[in-house]
């Protein structure tokens, strides 16, 4: 072990008060596809381990975080994704254009992934259909994990100077609130589907690390103003990534975010239709004529049918063929 890297697991027991066994957990970084130098491999393993001094614990109301500790980590997460950057491009033949920082991370987040395979043979997030009443009080907070989207994801793509993206890294969300469709006024749990771009990080956050998306530049009223993409906590419209996740993606600085509810360019919209006027458990039209909020769902073919071009336009513009960070390189922590 470097010296550095003791040091740095020394400052990681100051800050964050575990025991010396703890921090001292071990990560190894190896690739069977790309040579490995050894500053690349003490990088990358130096943030792993400071963040398995962090852990991934919820943070009770009230919680007020130490900064030190997220300074600390998103250091060691920039020095790691510099590392991971510089693997990935040479392991795919990339040109300078993706030196970081300035390699212009884009974001893509897919509320439900299920394709239409999924849907057809019943192998689906069993809240799919489960829409949620709009305008519900933030009292509801403590039980919105009950509508989390477990299959979630979230992609991380870079970009050139000529604008073509490469596929760099996919998470899976932590955490997500709400339904397939877009957000229509505050308090109804949705992450708003769309492209938005996303904001400095704040400094003052409860969940670690947090980046605002900026879904409602114009501050109309009764549309909120406060979804972020954050660290461990709860999801009320927000997407909670893990402590891990957020210091890599704060580390990346990403510009845009394009949030969809599955991908568009296949059949799953018009079978996600199908299936709700063949669900005899439910009885949509009663829904819909007794609740103005649910008179969204009729108009949601032709909202996606617009967020149908943004995707395909996204989509023209990723270099086949690109092998993401995480089929280059392997980290296991002991």
């Amino acid at each position: 072990m470097t010296q550095l890297l003791k040091q740095i697991l020394l400052l990681s027991v100051i800050l964050s008060g575990t025991t010396a066994s703890a921090a001292l957990e071990q990560c190894s970084v190896t690739s069977d596809r790309v040579v490995l130098t050894s500053a690349e491999q003490e990088t990358i393993a130096a943030f792993y381990q400071f963040m398995a001094t962090v852990g991934e614990a919820v943070p009770g109301p009230g919680a007020s975080p130490d900064p030190a500790i997220s300074a600390q980590a998103l250091a060691l997460a920039q020095n790691a994704m510099a590392s991971e950057i510089e693997i990935f491009a040479r392991a795919n033949g990339l040109n300078a254009s993706l030196n970081y920082p300035g390699s212009g991370a884009i974001l893509r987040t897919l509320k439900f992934p299920e394709t239409a395979d999924d849907l057809s043979s019943g192998e689906t997030n069993p809240n799919f259909f489960n829409p949620l009443p709009l305008n519900i009080s933030q009292a509801w907070a403590p039980w919105a994990s009950a509508w989390q989207m477990h299959s979630a994801r979230m992609e991380i793509y870079l970009k050139d100077g000529q604008g073509m993206l490469y596929p760099f890294k996919a998470m899976k969300i932590r955490e997500i609130s709400g339904v397939p469709g877009p957000k229509t006024v505050q308090g109804d749990l949705q992450v708003p589907e769309g492209i938005y771009s996303i904001g400095t990080p704040r400094d003052k956050t409860r969940f670690f690390m947090a980046l605002p998306v900026l879904y409602n530049p114009g501050n109309f009223a009764g549309m909120g103003g406060q979804i972020e993409i954050h660290g461990s906590g709860i999801s009320v419209g927000c997407l909670d990534m893990g402590n891990l996740q957020i210091a890599q993606i704060v580390a990346l600085a990403p510009s845009k975010i394009l949030v969809e509810p599955f991908t568009l360019v296949s059949d799953t919209q018009d079978l996600l239709f199908s299936r709700m006027a063949a669900d005899t458990s439910r009885n949509w039209s009663a829904l819909l004529a007794g609740n103005p909020d649910f008179a969204r769902y009729p108009a949601l073919s032709a909202f996606w049918d617009e967020l149908r071009k943004v995707e395909e336009r996204f989509l023209a513009q990723i270099e086949p063929g690109i092998s993401p960070i995480d089929d280059l390189i392997q980290i296991d922590c002991r």
